[in-house]
């Protein structure tokens, strides 16, 4: 926030100066640094702030060179006499360094609150409300059908699986990597899954006589 004032030490800069003091920490919690600017010299700020106990920046301009970028540099009529003078002007800068609001020929009494309310506004308009945010955001939130996939379906585990699919993982121990029905493929170990029931010896064969899978009617060689 950079406003003009047309002297240090005078009554109406004095108010101003001190107002703008008094609002500091609030204009700082709205991210805003205020700086004031007038044709005084270095030393005359000096003094002027050392008096007042002002702690915000004040720019010394006697060249006139800023007052003339900002056209705060007009013509006075004061007892018949017209000179060029400071108009007492105040510019809110946003961060980029564009100009939001301009404020011309300023009356000291309830300046400062204009201001303040003014960087309010600008506030909330360069930072919208986003998506998912506020009290209705459980309202937005995207709902699942009945049957649907969750998130997680189809995503692959830290252990390789897929998830949802109801696979093992691949270095699941014995017993646990067992087969489904209708998977090919041999057993885990310890397993029954894929098992093929022996034939009885017949009456009549020797002690230990191979014999074939049941139902084959034949025997292993």
């Amino acid at each position: 926030m950079l406003y003009f004032y047309p002297k240090d030490h005078t009554s109406g800069c004095t108010r101003e100066a001190q107002a703008f003091q008094a609002a500091k920490g609030k204009f700082t919690r709205l991210g805003a640094r205020i700086v004031g600017v007038s044709k005084d010299t270095v030393k005359s700020h000096e003094g002027f702030a050392a008096k007042h106990r002002l702690t915000f920046a004040l720019v010394a301009d006697p060249e006139k060179k800023i007052h003339e970028k900002y056209g705060v540099l007009k013509e006075k009529t004061v007892c018949g006499r017209t000179s060029v003078g400071t108009e007492r002007s105040t510019f809110l800068i946003d961060p980029e360094g564009r100009i939001r609001r301009i404020w011309r020929k300023v009356k000291v009494a309830g300046h400062v609150d204009e201001v303040s309310e003014a960087l309010k506004a600008a506030r909330k308009e360069s930072k919208p409300d986003l998506p998912g945010r506020g009290a209705n955001a459980a309202d937005r939130r995207p709902r699942r059908r009945q049957g649907e996939a969750g998130p997680t379906a189809g995503r692959r585990s830290p252990r390789g699986t897929i998830v949802g699919k109801g696979r093992p993982p691949a270095d699941a121990p014995a017993g646990e990597a067992n087969r489904r029905e209708g998977e090919g493929g041999a057993a885990a170990p310890g397993s029954r899954v894929g098992l093929r029931a022996r034939v009885p010896p017949r009456d009549g064969d020797p002690p230990g006589t191979p014999r074939g899978p049941a139902g084959t009617g034949t025997r292993e060689r």
